[in-house]
């Protein structure tokens, strides 16, 4: 699975919620090797993401279909 038609910043607080809830170490490392961007370049994304706005109903909207 490899997320298509969201932005850098989203893909990035995607991979954090995915990793967060799987417990999987290193989640920039993994992501960044399975979805392209490098590791550094994701950790950043995220936290760029994570000061914007839409970030908050991006994340309800994601995060009932992560927990199940």
């Amino acid at each position: 699975f490899m997320p298509s038609g969201l932005s850098s910043s989203e893909a990035a607080i995607l991979a954090n919620q995915i990793g967060t809830e799987l417990k999987i170490d290193n989640i920039w490392s993994v992501f960044g090797n399975y979805w392209g961007p490098n590791p550094n370049s994701m950790r950043a994304a995220y936290n760029r993401g994570m000061d914007q706005k839409k970030t908050i109903p991006f994340l309800e909207k994601v995060m009932p279909a992560i927990r199940g």
